[in-house]
């Protein structure tokens, strides 16, 4: 079980059953895209991290991985991410 996984749910399930696409940019906000995430799956969500190569340079990738439970998309390709 992943530690996302524990937290699912725990304030609501308001957001169960949906997938959310978390996209993460360049900007200095980002570093706020981890407590975002887990807010989310706390009232249900899964979430799906999307990452610029700007934001790689802000908030290692693992963070995300860490707090979603996904790995995050951080180059698209013509592969079905």
């Amino acid at each position: 079980m992943h530690p996302a996984d524990e937290i699912r749910g725990v304030k609501s399930n308001r957001l169960s059953n949906k997938k959310i696409i978390l996209g993460v940019t360049g900007s200095i906000a980002c570093v706020e895209c981890v407590r975002l995430a887990r807010e989310l799956i706390r009232h249900g969500a899964s979430v799906v991290p999307v990452m610029s190569p700007a934001a790689t340079k802000i908030v290692n990738p693992d963070a995300l991985w860490f707090a979603t439970g996904n790995i995050p998309v951080v180059e698209l390709s013509g592969k079905t991410e």
